[in-house]
């Protein structure tokens, strides 16, 4: 069972970029050369590790969907 997708808008990128952008040390040209390259790397790592995902849509100059999809847990226990 997959939990609702979270969304969250950003800038739009250059499609010849979309395939890279969840490498590791990988900033895209409309970062501003203020990135570390590490942000999207490791919100997708982070989404693996818990069984999900991170999906992103872009449209250049207009801005970019990222969803990510996390799996539905059992509830946590109470003093958990």
């Amino acid at each position: 069972m997959w939990a609702a997708p979270s969304s969250i808008r950003g800038r739009g990128g250059a499609a010849e970029e979309l395939p890279h952008i969840f490498e590791r040390f990988r900033s895209g040209s409309s970062s501003g050369g203020d990135s570390s390259g590490i942000g999207l790397w490791t919100t997708r790592r982070l989404a693996e590790l818990q069984g999900g995902t991170i999906e992103v849509e872009s449209w250049p100059g207009s801005g970019s969907v990222f969803t990510l999809w996390l799996r539905a847990g059992a509830p946590l226990e109470e003093g958990a």
